[in-house]
């Protein structure tokens, strides 16, 4: 307890939580603290439904807050599914303190989910075709960026995939989510141009804003690197 705040501290690991159970106080507010060191893995996906929280990990300290506010449990994983953990809301006249404790084991990893050493199985993914022809971006005369447009739904990935830019010129990447991300598809990006992934969330704009300056293929894919489309800079 710091300041009448439940400090909760806990590591984000390529195998998943540690430690990753906790047992805290209703009524009291918690400042839970992440210290994420495999921000690429699986278990940097993080979900707990009762506390709305639907975030990708960045590298370093993530911090979230929140107050308890019914005795029980408060499940939390990976997108996944994978690796878990909880909280254990007790009462305020409860004699247990606030504690910390960690599953003996880890459990193993399904097939078609992540791999034990945090890597990326996507085995429940969708087969993603190419796009015949590439989507050619349209220059904004205003803005003179070039403008790259998608939409993301749960049937079909993002569609258009397949888009052509020229180098040294900015572009502006719009992506239209009309489904939520499932498993590790929660999350998109084109590693060396937007390294920093980004949820897909039903209602949600993505919007990138970059300029490539080498000429070659970057490949649009899930946080883990699965491709999912292609961007070509001419």
């Amino acid at each position: 307890m710091v300041n009448g705040v439940q400090v909760v501290k806990m590591k984000e690991l390529a195998g998943g939580y540690s430690p990753n159970k906790f047992t805290i106080t209703k009524g009291i507010p918690v400042r839970w603290e992440i210290d994420a060191q495999a921000p690429f893995s699986c278990a940097a996906s993080i979900v707990a439904p009762k506390l709305k929280i639907q975030k990708n990990l960045k590298e370093g300290l993530n911090v979230f807050e929140f107050t308890p506010k019914e005795v029980g449990k408060i499940p939390f994983s990976c997108a996944m599914g994978m690796y878990t953990g909880s909280f254990n809301v007790v009462d305020k006249n409860s004699a247990a303190p606030a504690a910390a404790e960690e599953d003996a084991a880890p459990v193993a990893a399904a097939p078609g989910t992540c791999g034990s050493a945090g890597g990326c199985g996507c085995g429940s993914a969708k087969k993603i075709v190419p796009d015949a022809e590439p989507t050619e971006a349209l220059t904004d005369s205003a803005s003179d960026e070039q403008v790259i447009k998608t939409t993301y739904t749960s049937d079909r990935d993002i569609s258009p995939n397949t888009f052509t830019v020229k180098a040294g010129q900015p572009v502006r990447f719009e992506i239209d989510a009309k489904d939520n991300g499932a498993g590790c598809m929660n999350y998109i990006m084109i590693p060396g141009l937007v390294d920093q992934p980004e949820l897909l969330e039903a209602g949600g704009k993505i919007v990138w804003n970059f300029t490539p300056t080498d000429t070659g293929i970057y490949k649009v894919t899930c946080g883990m690197g699965m491709s999912r489309g292609t961007l070509i800079v001419e």
